[in-house]
């Protein structure tokens, strides 16, 4: 007969639920509300759930006092679950807050998708009108580049009413697994994608969907936590694509066709280990080069290769690399290349790649994803430049003020003016208007004022881990969840204008708008919306 109430010795466990509540809400308020670092926070829920189960499986063999029989029911039970749960659902990664992920292990696997991917997706013909690669210039609508022409996120030739909500995409196709984002040009649209152990550069014709050449490496990154697949965004100049791979490929391609003109390793060149996530910057190119940041100790933080014969041309630098991408920034009278790395904010000459100057600043896993952002001075007269450094992990955002001296090398002198915390984008990033910063502060939409130390304006609409653009008046945010928002870009007030789904699953990647179109991607689709008042071009 079951054990009497009298029989259980409860008490152990009913103290060791009480010290684990206490635990857990402890760790929730301070990783949560005081330190607002949701990351550390789901991490450390979980792993005291674990040892709670642990526990409570120990005094249940060990101290409950019941029958063995009972004892080993209960074990048998606890196992017949795990072993259920275990062949029931199958591990799919984290989302941005590190929560575990599960689909059914009867759903499709990778492997599936895959084999149905590379069925769906034969290349097209070769279109007639496709412009030669040595003839083929960007144009105003086109979205050559990681976040934009500029690089900054900002939409400059296109416009969205604010309830701009389509009702269909104009098409819908499988893809492989990866956060690259797509660069568009005329009718092509150029992504990085996982196909099995093959790492694909990929084609589309952007007004159809119908793919027009892949060029594959073997190649695979895989990590647990950020997902498998390549991460940066290819780079369109004058005829030829140049695309960074998770492992440290770097191809250079005639956008035409996919014809390989030239590949490099960029970590066996730099003699430089991976970092964790993989390599994430995508090129840039500047003038003759094709730049890009490997990182390691051998002048190879940045390094800089002829972009038509592939041969390196200098590298500067000796810093871990991170998750930013490079940008060209003009300084005053003279250009300069910045990289946020993972000892902080770096500027290079583009000409040799010595560094000109730098500002530490890293969080403690030194895994810096946002873009630096150049700011106008309010006063007209200060000939200072001043740079916002956002990034997440508990850190936040500072404001750097960058100054000239009179030597010989300009004796550049940078000052940090303010930090803020109330802006700390993980791997989102961050656009401006006027003097207003909108970004994700750990997955919330957040509006700060950079003439006002970083103060907040208002926190609202959970997004996610996502990524967003700024057209005029509104912002267009890719949620998490693969929804589509349109936000008032309004330090006022927080203001959701429209929303639409898009996208299945677990969304990080960068929208892109070009060609009339907005694009979209995740680690298993890709689709097409026509921007309203766009005429309908002819399918090529």
């Amino acid at each position: 007969m079951p054990p009497t109430k009298s029989s259980l010795n409860w008490r152990p466990a009913l103290y060791l639920v009480l010290a684990m509540i206490l635990v857990e809400g402890t760790a929730y308020y301070v990783l949560g509300t005081v330190m607002d670092e949701k990351t550390y926070q789901s991490l450390s829920i979980i792993l005291a759930s674990l040892l709670t189960v642990a526990l409570l499986t120990a005094w249940w063999v060990l101290l409950s006092k019941t029958p063995w029989k009972y004892r080993l029911l209960g074990i048998a039970a606890l196992l017949l679950g795990a072993v259920t749960l275990n062949y029931s659902l199958r591990f799919e990664g984290f989302s941005g807050d590190m929560i575990p992920q599960y689909a059914f292990s009867w759903s499709p696997t990778e492997a599936e998708l895959t084999a149905r991917l590379q069925a769906e997706t034969e290349p097209a013909a070769p279109a007639a009108t496709a412009p030669s690669a040595t003839a083929w210039q960007v144009q105003d609508d086109d979205w050559p580049q990681y976040r934009g022409p500029e690089r900054d996120g900002i939409v400059r030739h296109a416009r969205v009413p604010p309830d701009w909500r389509p009702s269909e995409p104009l098409w819908k196709i499988p893809i492989g697994l990866g956060w690259s984002s797509f660069a568009v040009v005329s009718d092509f649209a150029f992504t990085q994608e996982q196909r099995g152990e093959y790492e694909a550069i990929t084609c589309y014709d952007s007004q159809t969907g119908r793919l027009r050449w892949m060029h594959q490496n073997r190649a695979r990154f895989s990590e647990s936590l950020g997902g498998d697949g390549p991460r940066a965004t290819p780079t369109f100049h004058d005829g030829y694509l140049y695309c960074q791979g998770a492992t440290g490929i770097l191809d250079c391609l005639n956008a035409r066709t996919g014809q390989l003109i030239w590949t490099r390793n960029i970590l066996t060149d730099a003699g430089a280990a991976n970092i964790p996530w993989g390599m994430a910057g995508s090129p840039l190119i500047h003038g003759d080069l094709v730049i890009v940041s490997p990182g390691g100790s051998n002048s190879s933080s940045l390094v800089a290769y002829d972009r038509i014969s592939g041969e390196r041309v200098w590298g500067g630098g000796a810093s871990q690399a991170s998750y930013s991408s490079p940008i060209l920034q003009r300084v005053w009278d003279e250009e300069q290349i910045w990289i946020f790395n993972g000892k902080g904010l770096f500027a290079h000459d583009p000409a040799d790649g010595r560094v000109l100057w730098n500002f530490p600043y890293a969080n403690r896993p030194k895994i810096n994803v946002a873009q630096p952002i150049a700011l106008e001075p309010a006063d007209p007269d200060d000939r200072s430049v001043y740079v916002a450094l956002p990034t997440g992990y508990s850190t936040g955002t500072t404001m750097l003020r960058l100054s000239q001296g009179t030597g010989a090398d300009h004796d550049w002198k940078i000052q940090s003016q303010w930090k803020s915390r109330y802006l700390k984008p993980k791997f989102s990033t961050v656009v401006v208007k006027g003097q207003y910063a909108y970004g994700a502060d750990e997955g919330i939409l957040t509006c700060i004022d950079f003439k006002n130390q970083g103060k907040r304006r208002w926190k609202d609409g959970r997004y996610g881990y996502g990524q967003l653009l700024l057209l005029g008046d509104l912002l267009l945010i890719q949620a998490e969840s693969g929804d589509v928002v349109l936000v008032e870009a309004d330090p006022e007030r927080f203001r959701e204008t429209s929303r639409f789904s898009a996208l299945e699953g677990k969304t990080w990647n960068h929208p892109a708008i070009g060609n009339s179109l907005l694009l979209l991607r995740n680690g298993q689709e890709a689709c097409a919306f026509r921007l309203p008042d766009a005429p309908e071009k002819p399918k090529s």
